[in-house]
């Protein structure tokens, strides 16, 4: 049985709800949200789990 590596918590950009990717020593990683089912294939976390969204970087700072 695979180990729990990471569990860190995310922000879905499509619903605007929580929820946690869990990676796993073998490679593989889940997503747990309550909505998974409703957003489907739309979710970006289902194709990276590393995704990281536009709206949340700030710009880069050049003094």
């Amino acid at each position: 049985m695979a180990k729990m590596v990471e569990k860190r918590r995310v922000h879905c950009p499509i619903r605007h709800i929580g929820a946690f990717i869990i990676k796993y020593d073998d490679g593989s990683y889940s997503v747990k949200c309550g909505l998974l089912k409703a957003c489907g294939d739309s979710c970006p976390y289902l194709k990276n789990p590393d995704y990281r969204s536009l709206y949340r970087k700030a710009p880069e700072y050049k003094p």
